[in-house]
């Protein structure tokens, strides 16, 4: 479960904090490659979390 705390909170990190401040900057294409990899990581995480409890 370690795991999918670490995923989604990198993910919402960049989602969210990195995001704002690329926007800020005005750095566009920095902004959307953040916000692409932080979307990527929170589906991740919510797929480790499926895998997870069907593993078990």
């Amino acid at each position: 479960m370690y795991n999918f705390f670490l995923f989604l909170a990198v993910g919402l990190y960049l989602f969210f904090w990195d995001c704002y401040i690329l926007k800020k900057k005005n750095l566009r294409k920095d902004y959307k490659i953040a916000r692409v990899i932080g979307l990527v990581y929170v589906t991740v995480s919510f797929g480790y979390v499926i895998y997870y409890s069907f593993m078990r």
